[in-house]
């Protein structure tokens, strides 16, 4: 669970700040998003994408910030692009361990 938190936070720290994690933990419950306080906030923002980014616009009001580099693009496709890198990196991850 470790590994795959630590996949998640570095795909989701090079496109967002957390800024309020207080205000991300209240944006959560409005949505009824479930998440893991033992685990990183970045790991909350990915529930959130990946529950909600269909009634979301902005990520405005859950302490969250879409960095430069990303900002042009729709909750959406952040989404979509968020779950291929986890995918690719999770699996170029199990591929470099896997044991025959």
């Amino acid at each position: 669970m470790r590994r795959i938190e630590k996949l998640n936070t570095q795909i989701l720290e090079e496109k967002f700040a957390i800024d309020s994690e207080d205000d991300l933990r209240a944006g959560l419950r409005r949505l009824s998003v479930p998440y893991d306080p033992a685990l990183s906030p970045y790991c909350w923002l990915h529930n959130l994408l990946k529950k909600a980014h269909h009634r979301i616009a902005t990520l405005e009001g859950f302490g969250v910030s879409v960095r430069p580099d990303y900002a042009g693009l729709s909750m959406g496709q952040l989404e979509q692009q968020v779950e291929q890198e986890i995918l690719a990196l999770t699996q170029a991850h199990a591929e470099r361990y896997r044991v025959t």
